[in-house]
């Protein structure tokens, strides 16, 4: 099987955003020291308490880091995603790139 170019489907307009945003992340990319552990640590362990009140179980969390996913979870896993980062875009900016790096990075 083929991977879907999504990408060919999108507006004109989409489509140089989409490169406009693949160009600016190329050309602001820096080597980044690296991250304390005991930070990143406590800001995962904030998030998965933030999710836990609003009703995200463990079972779901593991879902979410999840690297390989059956078909039928990928709603389950774009639901629980999004609210992920809306617990992240709670943090302060600093705090929430230094999580999505280590989070996407284990993508």
């Amino acid at each position: 099987e083929g991977s879907l170019d999504y990408v060919a489907e999108l507006p004109d307009e989409l489509q140089r955003r989409e490169r406009d945003l693949y160009a600016r992340a190329i050309e602001t990319a820096m080597s980044r020291p690296v991250p304390d552990a005991a930070r990143l640590d406590g800001l995962q362990e904030n998030l998965r308490e933030g999710l836990a009140a609003k009703g995200m179980t463990e079972s779901e969390w593991k879902l979410v880091e999840s690297a390989d996913l059956e078909p039928s979870k990928h709603a389950l896993y774009c639901e629980l995603t999004i609210l992920l980062y809306r617990e992240i875009s709670q943090l302060p900016k600093k705090d929430a790139a230094l999580f999505m790096r280590k989070f996407l990075a284990g993508k």
